[in-house]
């Protein structure tokens, strides 16, 4: 009998041995997994940061494109021109090529940049055949513009609004420069 209790203490000592060992193996498991899964949540956020500072950084750069501005001298009529934002400073020009230029906005922290309903603005007489347009009033002076193309005009002011709005907002890397 005494053999049997050996063995049987031996069997349970031995078992519960194995039970550890096998518990100690899937903890080890388990963390070797859980680092595994934090690493690799780790690795997928940060590109994801990178795609979205990318994308920041593209954005926020600059912007350009062609635009129709209204005139500031007597003759008030809409001029296609091409335009360039970059380091706070709205320029515009005759081309593509940015060869000469025509003008320039300053648009800073204390900038303006709203969005008009040109028909609005014309006299009840006048019928606009355009609807979308912004504003920008700066310490300098102030600028009315508005898309070419009608078919994309709400999307291309928008775009045009929100750029300048995050420039004037100070968020543009190049906003500081003259």
């Amino acid at each position: 009998m005494r053999l049997r209790e050996i063995l049987t203490t031996q069997q349970k000592e031995d078992m519960e041995r194995l039970a550890k060992e096998r518990e100690q193996q899937l903890k080890e498991k388990n963390d070797l997994l859980s680092r595994i899964l934090l690493e690799n949540e780790a690795k997928e956020q940060k590109e994801r940061d990178d795609r979205m500072k990318q994308n920041e950084e593209a954005f926020i750069t600059h912007k350009e494109g062609w635009l129709l501005k209204k005139g500031q001298s007597k003759v008030r009529n809409w001029k296609r021109r091409y335009f360039r934002c970059e380091g706070g400073l709205l320029s515009y020009y005759v081309d593509e090529q940015c060869t000469i230029r025509k003008g320039q906005i300053s648009v800073i922290r204390d900038s303006v940049i709203q969005r008009v309903d040109v028909r609005t603005v014309k006299s009840a007489t006048k019928k606009a055949k355009y609807k979308f347009a912004f504003l920008i009033i700066s310490n300098d002076r102030s600028l009315m513009c508005r898309p070419e193309d009608n078919s994309r005009a709400a999307q291309t002011t928008d775009e045009w609004e929100i750029y300048l709005n995050y420039v004037a907002q100070g968020k543009s890397r190049d906003s500081a420069k003259p």
